[in-house]
């Protein structure tokens, strides 16, 4: 198989007959053809998290430079820090600085304003992200596929994002969370589909252990069976646990 995709076996590392984690740099938007809603989770979250989002910005940063346009809804943050957060990783190693920041208490990397309005300069037009009034805690669900389909058809945007699913969905019923959730992710693969986007939704796993199942995935298996592409994230490595054209 890995053949096939044209990678290289001596960077895979196996977990049995039907998963491998697969290094970081192989994420190309050419090796996803036909791949409507990717689900990215992560194995053993940690406070700092372990990457889910990374994983996507760098999927992201790949389809900019190929000349995609990116509609990013973000549930935690504010546009200006996802921002922020897309040119740290834009930007590499050998220019990201490490200063100390007295609100936080800790170290922070930093970009130097040049570079940093440089890169700016470069995303402008490519990356449209969407600002959420977090502190109401309600999401509606029906406004943002409205908006993402504004954006496809206004502005020629051929990838969403939205990050993440969990806290999108906070403010329904602990009853109707699972079905919120369900439904969502229904409705976003029908517009996917339909508007030939490709629409990443990252999601946190309902339980903490050193393997992920599909049915781990946010307390439900229904994100898994709607998705074409469901990848886990741990320690920089991620796992591919579905692909729907692998079978």
């Amino acid at each position: 198989t890995a053949k096939k995709l044209g990678i290289d076996p001596e960077v895979i590392e196996l977990y049995g007959k039907y998963k491998a984690k697969l290094p970081l740099d192989l994420i190309q938007p050419a090796r996803m053809p036909g791949k409507h809603l990717i689900l990215v989770s992560a194995i053993n979250p940690t406070p700092a998290g372990e990457g889910k989002t990374t994983v996507v910005s760098q999927e992201i940063l790949s389809a900019m430079e190929a000349g995609e346009k990116i509609v990013w809804y973000n549930a935690e943050l504010m546009p200006p820090r996802v921002k922020r957060s897309i040119i740290l990783q834009a930007v590499g190693g050998d220019y990201v600085g490490v200063r100390f920041d007295p609100r936080r208490g800790r170290e922070v990397p930093y970009v130097a304003q040049d570079c940093a309005e440089r890169v700016s300069e470069w995303m402008r037009g490519k990356i449209y992200l969407c600002e959420d009034n977090v502190s109401e805690l309600a999401f509606d669900s029906d406004y943002l596929l409205k908006l993402f389909g504004y954006a496809r058809r206004r502005l020629g945007c051929t990838v969403a994002v939205v990050d993440n699913v969990m806290t999108a969905l906070m403010g329904a019923p602990d009853n109707a969370y699972l079905r919120a959730q369900e439904n969502f992710a229904a409705a976003l693969k029908k517009l996917a589909t339909s508007l030939a986007m490709t629409v990443h939704l990252v999601a946190h796993p309902r339980k903490t252990r050193e393997s992920l199942t599909t049915d781990d995935v946010a307390g439900s298996a229904s994100l898994t069976r709607l998705c074409d592409l469901s990848i886990a994230v741990s320690h920089g490595k991620m796992t591919v646990l579905k692909d729907r054209s692998e079978g």
